[in-house]
Order: structure tokens, then sequence, then C-alpha cells
């Protein structure tokens, strides 16, 4: 993480799911890593994500056809000389359309893992489109992350009255933070959280 604050403790961490702690006093933030999140392309009915290769069959192998690019150039692949020229035809009918696109190439932690793909819309920007496929791919490698607030609370033993049990409980939780733990900015998420 970076920016910080004076006076909080930092630590990071190599048990997965959890990325990070700071703390200071008797409250922690935790930062970790949640699974099973929703691709982000499906909070959006105007974007488009056209494969153009990927190295085996997997969740990037299907197209979201909300535009119908996928659609009217389903032949074109049968008819391009090489993968430039199928980029350029999908390109070409995009701009004919009026539509915004990105060419993107996303690689995972694993040199299995890489995808290229075209991102389009009819009503965003490219720089718009460029913000979403950062989102996208931090998705795909996995780097969606929540941060949770907790308070440490002191508990009586009951078996021994002179023992007190100190126990970290949770209060709040703010995230999909997505991309590596290492760019988070922990001031805006201590912000966020309301403990700055």
């Amino acid at each position: 993480m970076k920016n910080i604050p004076t006076g909080w403790d930092y630590k990071e961490s190599d048990q997965y799911p959890l990325a990070a702690t700071l703390t200071h006093g008797d409250t922690r933030v935790v930062v970790s890593y949640i699974e099973g999140t929703e691709c982000p392309l499906e909070l959006y009915d105007t974007i488009e994500l056209f494969p153009l290769a990927y190295p085996r069959r997997s969740r990037y192998d299907y197209a979201y056809d909300t535009l119908g690019v996928a659609y009217a150039m389903r032949d074109a692949a049968d008819y391009a000389a090489d993968d430039d020229a199928y980029r350029d035809a999908i390109l070409k009918h995009c701009t004919r359309q009026g539509y915004a696109t990105i060419v993107r190439s996303w690689r995972g932690y694993s040199q299995g893992d890489w995808f290229d793909y075209v991102l389009i819309s009819n009503n965003m920007t490219a720089e718009t489109l460029e913000a979403i496929a950062q989102e996208f791919e931090a998705w795909l490698s996995g780097d969606v992350l929540i941060a949770t607030i907790e308070r440490q609370v002191t508990y009586a033993n009951i078996s021994d009255p002179d023992d007190t049990i100190d126990q970290w409980v949770p209060v709040e939780s703010v995230g999909g933070y997505y991309g590596p733990y290492w760019r988070l900015d922990a001031t805006e998420i201590l912000a966020e959280l309301g403990v700055l």
C-alpha cells in the first residue's frame, strides 16, 4: 500500500486471502482478497467484449455481444488473412458504426493466463473504456480487494477472573477495490472507513 499515514503500523501478509493490515491503537484495517465477484463488464449494457486471441477455452472464451458486433463479424475470421487483418476488420466495422474501441492485451500471473481483446461501446469514450478495462483485467487476475475496519475488544476470561482476552471485532467493510493491494492508497481507504 502507498501513503501510509503517520502513526499507523503497516504489515503485508503472505497468507491468502489476507493481503495487508494497518493498525493504530485499538483500530485495525484488514485488506483481503475476495473471490466470486461478478465480472465488472456485467454492470454495463452498452459495452461489448470481443475476444481476439487466448490460450485455451476458459471464461474469456465468450464475447459479451451486447451491441451485435460479434454477430456482425462472425464470418470475418474465415476471410481474414491473419489475426491483424481480423482485428482491423473489427475496428473498421466499429468505426463505421460510430463505436468507441480499445484494443487490450492482458497478461496474468502465469504463462497460461493471457488474453487479447477489443472493448467496444456505443456511448462511452475510449478513456472511460480504458478505466473499465483496468477493472476487468484486475478481476481476471483475481485482484479484487475489500477493506474491513476492526476494533480491539477486551473480554474477561470466564475461567480466570484475573485474565482478559483481546479480540479483533469487525465493524464495517468497504470494497471492491480493483488492482494489486500494493497500489491501494491507505489514506483514501482510511478516510472512506471514517477513521482518519
